[in-house]
């Protein structure tokens, strides 16, 4: 990961990466989804999250962002990125509300509390932390963070920061057992894998978008009622 304008994404953007058959295009801010100034952003929706946003081992058409927008007769832009943590979607979540007109509906996917990132180099490099690293040192602190509250301490006042901004729509979601921070998340358990053999598939993801769509619709309806 890298900043791209502005923006942590992918740390080459405009490139094509394949990964487990599927081929990944990611736009010139480094996020799996068509260039901003190709959105239609006077309707649109926004996903923030990690792999599961972004799609890990599965075609963009088969992603719940993408069948959300194509339920919802919308455009989107997909924040997800793989291996970030709630930091990441932190930052890009407020710099896009800053900087682009307000979607008509904002999804948080919230990654696992343990992950954060580091800044490595003075070109900027992020760099993603979490569970899956090896070394002695690293688990440690990830333990000791865990067992002490500390990461989340973090994403919990995060989120409510967040969510000071937030005065449009705005659906919360956890993956599987990941651990939640905020009482008004929605928890999408598997159905199937992704070609990955990892990643939830493409049942899942279709699940997951018509439970957003649902929750968008009947808002809208109790809204106006």
């Amino acid at each position: 990961m890298k900043f791209n304008k502005n923006f942590i994404g992918y740390d080459r953007p405009n490139d094509a990466l394949v990964k487990d058959g599927i081929i990944f295009k990611y736009n010139n801010f480094g996020h799996r989804c068509k260039d901003v100034d190709q959105i239609d952003l006077n309707n649109y929706i926004l996903f923030a999250g990690c792999s599961h946003t972004e799609g890990e081992g599965l075609d963009f058409p088969d992603t719940y962002p993408y069948i959300t927008a194509q339920e919802l007769q919308c455009d989107y832009y997909n924040l997800g990125i793989p291996a970030s943590g709630f930091d990441v979607l932190f930052y890009n979540v407020m710099t896009w509300l800053h900087t682009y007109p307000k979607p008509k509906l904002l999804v948080l996917q919230y990654p696992d509390q343990s992950r954060f990132s580091t800044l490595m180099s003075e070109s900027a490099l992020v760099v993603p932390y979490g569970p899956w690293r090896k070394t002695d040192k690293d688990l440690e602190f990830i333990t000791q963070g865990q067992e002490s509250g500390m990461f989340l301490f973090r994403n919990f006042t995060l989120n409510k920061l967040l969510s000071m901004y937030i005065d449009i729509p705005c659906i919360r979601l956890v993956f599987g057992p990941t651990k939640s921070y905020d009482h008004r998340t929605i928890r999408i358990d598997r159905l199937d894998y992704a070609a990955d053999g990892k990643h939830y598939g493409v049942d899942t993801h279709r699940l997951c978008a018509d439970i957003i769509r649902d929750k968008y619709q009947n808002a809208i309806i109790n809204t106006t009622a």
